[in-house]
């Protein structure tokens, strides 16, 4: 009696760890677990150095969003946790469903059962059961159903179904779903993303990301902007891939047309412009006269005895308070510099004069002494592009999962299973025939369908 009792308890045990791995109550725990980590994620900013968050919400805060690993949430043990439980039990919901499913026996099913279907309808023939089943058999075949037969003496049960593949939509599903919670692992713990910037004509070597080195070269960098402003419509980068300083590969990124080779992806993410020069214009004696000087370098006016040195440079001249001249944008909407004048080459300190030329306002912004004019041109430019390089080895398996996804919807929402019965029996000269049918969707669909079959059978067996 112990024995028994301490097995039957063992298993009520075994059956309950079952039940609760199966459940669907624990899969929408888990989701509304894993819906609130994502949205700490999402609001958290990640990825951020410790005196990020003190900064920006409090020591106190911020040292305690940085100790439990929520700046970090989708690289945390609880994330990954809650994933291999959803795993688990995504797994045990299948396995429950095949159990069952494989349990189900056809042609088991007695006139009872069928008398409690809705769709039935009785029918009587004087032919005989063997004649009967084989015009029944063509009008299933001609429907395209798959059926089976048993007989036990005067008695035949047909069983026959018809989009049985409905059955393994929820399992695609499921499985579609193990594997992008697979490929977002993989993507956790072993992606790699970082950004490169590249001066219009040089070359880059990807050797961190790469089993391979090879080198992404910077052939051209072209910005488009909209008619008649200086507003950005779009902005392309062509890239040569090379390997032993052979081109191996050109292709033109643009935004959402990335660069793929050998598992890195480059995106087009921004661009911007190193400023290395300016143009001034010198008048002096009603001659004016155009000169580059790079930034940080003296030039001497000839004849004037003036120095001057291009100290500064701003594309887009912004003023604000309490931090002085900085610049609005990278694109040269109003250009300016700073420059250091020094008078017959005396560098003693306070004997220059430091001020900053526009080029937009050359009458009120530049330097002049007596006939000596100097004013900004332009500045002088090397466009550059940023690229996002991304490698995620779970990127194949993602779209390999979304495919199998998409394929587990369709299948489970236009594909629906049906079943159709046929119990025959000879009853003395007389032979009635039971046809009944079930579906546990598009049952309007079917009730018509199942109309349609009852009047072929019908038509073939006779009164």
């Amino acid at each position: 009696m112990f024995k028994q009792g301490f097995s039957g308890q063992a298993s009520r045990k075994k059956n309950f760890s079952w039940q609760f791995l199966a459940s669907p109550k624990l899969a929408i725990i888990i989701l509304i677990l894993l819906g609130i980590t994502c949205a700490i994620g999402t609001f958290v900013p990640q990825d951020k150095v410790f005196h990020y968050y003190t900064h920006r919400y409090g020591f106190r805060i911020g040292f305690w969003l940085f100790k439990l690993g929520l700046t970090k949430i989708y690289h945390s043990y609880l994330f990954i946790g809650l994933l291999l439980i959803f795993s688990i039990n995504l797994i045990a919901c299948s396995v429950r469903r095949i159990i069952s499913f494989k349990k189900e026996d056809s042609l088991t099913i007695d006139k009872e059962y069928l008398n409690t279907l809705e769709l039935k309808e009785m029918l009587f023939s004087v032919k005989a059961i063997n004649e009967l089943k084989e015009k029944i058999f063509q009008i299933l075949s001609k429907k395209r159903f798959k059926f089976l037969s048993r007989q036990d003496g005067s008695t035949m049960l047909i069983s026959s179904h018809k989009g049985k593949s409905a059955i393994f939509g929820p399992y695609l599903v499921h499985l579609s779903l193990l594997v992008i919670i697979l490929a977002g692992v993989f993507t956790i713990r072993f992606s790699s993303r970082g950004e490169l910037k590249i001066l219009e004509g040089t070359v880059a070597e990807i050797s961190h990301l790469s089993a391979q080195t090879f080198q992404i070269r910077l052939d051209k960098f072209d910005i488009e902007y909209y008619p008649q402003t200086r507003n950005v419509k779009d902005y392309k980068s062509t890239l040569s891939v090379l390997e032993n300083a052979k081109k191996v590969l050109t292709k033109t990124i643009e935004v959402n047309k990335p660069l793929s080779y050998k598992g890195i992806t480059f995106y087009q993410s921004s661009y911007g412009y190193q400023w290395d020069a300016v143009m001034l214009i010198v008048k002096q004696k009603q001659k004016s006269n155009v000169y580059k000087v790079k930034l940080g370098q003296e030039f001497v006016i000839p004849g004037a005895g003036v120095t001057v040195l291009v100290d500064r440079f701003v594309p887009d001249l912004l003023v604000e308070k309490g931090k002085g001249i900085t610049t609005k944008s990278e694109e040269p909407l109003n250009p300016a510099c700073h420059i250091i004048v020094y008078q017959n080459g005396e560098k003693e300190e306070g004997k220059e004069k430091s001020l900053w030329i526009a080029a937009k306002f050359p009458q009120h912004a530049s330097y002049k002494q007596g006939d000596l004019v100097i004013s900004l041109m332009q500045g002088v430019s090397t466009a550059y592009t940023v690229l996002g390089v991304v490698k995620d080895p779970g990127a194949l398996a993602f779209w390999l999962g979304s495919g199998l996804l998409l394929v587990g919807i369709f299948t489970s929402l236009f594909i629906y299973h049906r079943r159709v019965y046929g119990l025959i029996k000879e009853d003395g000269e007389r032979t009635s025939i039971l046809i009944a049918a079930e579906t546990k969707r598009n049952k309007m669909a079917f009730k018509k369908e199942f109309t349609q079959l009852v009047a072929a059978i019908k038509e073939v067996i006779g009164r």
